[in-house]
C-alpha cells in the first residue's frame, strides 16, 4: 500500500483526545504499520456502527454516492426525512489531487479488513 506521511490519521490513529485514547491504544496494539493501523481504525469504528445500520431511524449515506449518484441519493435521503431535498444547498466536492485507491491498495484493504466486505466494498469496485 502506498506510503502516506503527516497527520495522526495518516499514521492510523485518531486525534489524541481522551475520547479516542482507548481506541488508539487498541488500534496500536493490533497493527504495527501505518497502512494496517488505518485499516484497523476503519474496522474499529465500523464494528461499532454496523449493528445500528439496520435500525429504522438510521439512513446510511455512503460518501462515494455524493459523486456518483447525488440526485438519487438526495431523493432517497429526502424520502427518509420526509422532505424535498432537490434544492439541497449542500455541496460535497472532491479535492484536487484526491488520492484514489488503485487495485493493489483495494486488494490490500480487502485482504486485511474485517469490515469492508460487510459494508459492501469489493475487489471489483462495483459497490
Amino acid at each position: 500500500m502506498r506510503a502516506l506521511s503527516g497527520s495522526r490519521v495518516q499514521e492510523g490513529f485518531d486525534y489524541d483526545t481522551a475520547f479516542n485514547r482507548e481506541q488508539n491504544h487498541i488500534v496500536g496494539e493490533r497493527a504495527a504499520t501505518s497502512a494496517l493501523r488505518r485499516i484497523e481504525l476503519f474496522d474499529y469504528v465500523h464494528e461499532r456502527l454496523l449493528p445500528h445500520l439496520d435500525r429504522p431511524n438510521v439512513f446510511v449515506l455512503r460518501y462515494e454516492r455524493w459523486f456518483d449518484d447525488r440526485d438519487r441519493l438526495l431523493a432517497e435521503l429526502g424520502g427518509f426525512l420526509g422532505t424535498d431535498l432537490s434544492d439541497c444547498p449542500v455541496r460535497v466536492e472532491k479535492r484536487d489531487g484526491r488520492r484514489v485507491m488503485d487495485n493493489d491498495d483495494r486488494e490490500f484493504v480487502l485482504r486485511h479488513s474485517r469490515m469492508a466486505h460487510l459494508l459492501g466494498y469489493s475487489l471489483t469496485g462495483d459497490e
